[in-house]
């Protein structure tokens, strides 16, 4: 598996876990610290933008997409 699948985030078979804020092919995600992506409304931290310059709540579609 590789990445977005079924609400989840993997790098080469690996569950990605605590990543933050991610940017898969010009979409935004947060990977959680569960290894699920963020559904619903989340308030991404200065630590977990990872530089991508989003701070603040956010709203995310139940893929997990970052709602712009």
């Amino acid at each position: 598996k590789n990445g977005i699948v079924d609400g989840h985030y993997y790098i080469e078979g690996e569950l990605q876990k605590n990543l933050g804020l991610i940017c898969v092919d010009g979409d935004y995600y947060v990977v959680r610290g569960s290894g699920d992506l963020a559904v619903g409304t989340y308030y991404i931290t200065e630590a977990k933008s990872n530089g991508l310059g989003f701070i603040g709540y956010y709203e995310f579609d139940e893929s997990g997409k970052m709602i712009q």
